[in-house]
């Protein structure tokens, strides 16, 4: 039996439509697409890709995440 993880995604919505999503875990991912659901299924299949890289160079496996806190931060123009 295979154990499960689960890893903190960043869904960012994009300005022409669809999201851009990265994992904080593992900043070498980046998935675009059109829908919520498009995008997590994507994330979902990197990261595995990416385990298994890991796992097969035998490096370390980033942990699972614990739940982010959000904030957001408004700084003034420059220029």
């Amino acid at each position: 039996m295979t154990a499960s993880q689960t890893y903190t995604v960043i869904l960012e919505p994009l300005e022409e439509g669809g999201f851009l999503v990265h994992i904080p875990a593992f900043p070498e991912i980046w998935v675009e697409g059109e829908t919520e659901e498009e995008v997590l299924a994507g994330a979902k299949d990197a990261i595995e890709q990416v385990i298994a890289g890991y796992i097969s160079r035998g490096a370390p496996v980033p942990p699972g995440s614990t739940k982010p806190i959000i904030r957001e931060v408004t700084v003034s123009s420059v220029g």
